[in-house]
């Protein structure tokens, strides 16, 4: 279930908008505090909180952050302990990713999804999709061209020759096959890619 650190003692939700959020995570999961019952959550206690934070994590991932943001305490505590930080990317144009971005520029993995997260966890089992499941899911149109497509470098003039859609279709249909992850860009080429993982 899940585990929720507080500032506060635990009688006593904070802020007050999350008093359900707050329920539930007792019910299913469990409220910890350093913080003696009915205590105010003073300013102090936030930091503080962090360093449990940081030594409950297997992995601490900063979603957005400014330079000197409260998650960067967290990444403090969690370095100090060796607990690996991960970060999601953030246009270079938001104040509020610039913590996060420092950290990928100091080192850190990078987070695109959960599977990232999972992938480092060890808890990604992915299992390849049969490549006729594959095709069944794909237009005439696209099966067409991911034919032409071979495992190894493949000009596009060569894959427009081997089908009979046109040039223009064809370039749609590779869009779309490269968005399912079917087949790789290369310059002026592409190649097959193994079929996509189920997860």
């Amino acid at each position: 279930g899940p585990v929720g650190v507080v500032a506060r003692g635990v009688d006593v939700p904070y802020p007050r908008r999350h008093a359900g959020l707050w329920r539930d995570v007792a019910e299913t999961g469990l409220l910890l505090s350093e913080t003696p019952p009915g205590l105010p959550p003073d300013t102090w206690r936030f930091p503080a909180r962090n360093r449990i934070l940081a030594a409950l994590a297997e992995v601490v991932v900063v979603v957005e952050s400014h330079a000197g943001g409260g998650s960067m305490l967290t990444v403090d505590e969690a370095l100090a302990r060796g607990v690996e930080v991960m970060a999601v990317p953030g246009s270079v144009r938001n104040p509020a990713a610039t913590g996060s971005n420092n950290l990928l520029a100091d080192g850190s993995a990078p987070v695109r999804s959960a599977a990232d997260v999972l992938d480092w966890l060890g808890l990604q089992h992915q299992v390849a999709l049969p490549a006729a499941v594959v095709r069944r899911g794909l237009a005439s149109s696209e099966r067409q061209v991911l034919d032409a497509v071979e495992w190894s470098p493949t000009t596009t003039a060569r894959i427009i020759a081997a089908t009979s859609i046109g040039p223009v279709e064809v370039a749609r249909c590779l869009h779309r096959l490269e968005e399912a992850d079917l087949v790789r860009r290369g310059p002026g080429w592409w190649e097959r890619r193994s079929p996509p993982r189920m997860r």
